[in-house]
């Protein structure tokens, strides 16, 4: 049985590797069927990502080596249009200048943010009371800090295949302390 154990130890390492390299949260907009825009902005005041660059990947890339919708350091909004074969065009706006637009196969997605280490994603997210859709997000690469207010998303539930997944994982490692 000892031979098991290691090959489990492996899985679980590489599942918190993995966890690790895409780490953010993954969100949805609120409102795409009815005003079609999800607003992220990035205000200056009160806020700052200290000259990061705020980027959105689909909720399927990686951070690293994805392919990101960059949005900048000085704020601006990503407006996310439906298309008639149910893809998603969503365009990068500073100044309602586009920056830049990507097609994605669905509406969830990750944001990041890169000091010039790479992209990183959000590490906290707190709700605005005064707003549900409302959100101030965290980044941190552990040498750059900085956070980015976003409205109008949703937080989108962890699937329940990957609770399925954990749960049998917890299962095999609770077989195995009981075998040995």
């Amino acid at each position: 049985m000892k031979k098991y154990s290691g090959i489990i130890l492996s899985a679980l390492a590489a599942i918190v590797f993995a966890a690790n390299a895409s780490a953010a949260t993954i969100w949805a907009p609120t409102d795409v069927n009815v005003e079609g825009d999800v607003n992220v902005i990035q205000v200056d005041e009160f806020l700052t990502l200290d000259g990061g660059s705020l980027a959105l990947f689909e909720d399927t890339d990686t951070l690293v080596g994805g392919n990101p919708l960059v949005l900048g350091s000085g704020g601006g909004q990503f407006f996310f249009t439906a298309n008639p074969n149910g893809t998603f065009t969503v365009e990068a706006l500073v100044n309602n200048i586009s920056q830049g637009s990507i097609v994605m196969n669905g509406m969830e997605f990750k944001l990041a943010v890169d000091w010039g280490n790479g992209y990183v994603g959000d590490i906290v997210s707190t709700q605005r009371p005064t707003d549900p859709t409302s959100f101030i997000l965290g980044f941190n690469d552990g040498v750059k800090e900085g956070s980015s207010l976003v409205i109008d998303i949703m937080v989108v539930p962890l699937p329940a295949a990957a609770w399925l997944f954990g749960s049998a994982l917890l299962g095999l490692v609770a077989v195995k302390r009981r075998k040995l």
